[in-house]
């Protein structure tokens, strides 16, 4: 049976059809991966930042840990529980850009925090996963993640200052603030553009 080629229109169609589906794979449930690790990490970071002000240990460093340790298990299991029903080519390409970042992040964490200096952690993470989040909205058209640009722009600040006059406990405030903007705030707009939508259908 010969295949029938599309035309522009129905080409324009099939696209806007698939990212609208990605949006929606993204956006279904009590909830979104992009809040789950926003919310774990900024939790964490209040842990990093309240042990240091009681301790002054930099082994407080080593709390990052916890979003490895509960994170991974925790989104393993809600992705097993919640896996969309039609996946798209976008889907697994966004699925595979979060696999690297994601690994990358986790090596950084892993092995900045036992073997060189913990305070690079924040701004290293803040570089990585921000541009996971850019890549995201440009691949769903979803503008509210151009706020990743944002917290790029202070990892890469933060990353200067340290090396440049050394670390201040204040960095870690602005740490859970880009997490804040860069996953919470998204996540929450997903959340609202769904449930508007369903309250449509």
């Amino acid at each position: 049976m010969e295949e029938r080629k599309l035309n522009e229109k129905e080409s324009l169609e099939l696209i806007t059809r698939l990212i609208r589906n990605t949006k929606h794979n993204l956006e279904i449930g009590d909830g979104n991966i992009f809040l789950f690790w926003g919310y774990l990490t900024v939790t964490s970071t209040a842990i990093v930042y309240l042990l240091l002000q009681l301790t002054e240990n930099l082994m407080s460093y080593l709390a990052f840990l916890l979003i490895i340790v509960v994170g991974i298990p925790l989104s393993y299991y809600f992705k097993r529980k919640r896996l969309p029903k039609v996946k798209t080519y976008t889907d697994k390409v966004l699925e595979q850009i979060w696999g690297v970042m994601g690994s990358i992040a986790t090596l950084t964490t892993t092995i900045f925090g036992i073997y060189y200096d913990g305070r690079l952690i924040p701004p290293l993470i803040l570089i990585i996963l921000s541009l996971a989040c850019y890549i995201t909205g440009l691949l769903i058209k979803e503008k509210v993640f151009n706020l990743g640009i944002v917290s790029f722009i202070n990892g890469l600040n933060m990353l200067f200052y340290i090396i440049k006059e050394g670390f201040d406990s204040f960095m870690l405030l602005l740490f859970a603030l880009s997490f804040i903007v860069m996953m919470i705030i998204p996540g929450h707009v997903l959340n609202y553009k769904a449930k508007k939508s369903c309250s449509k259908n």
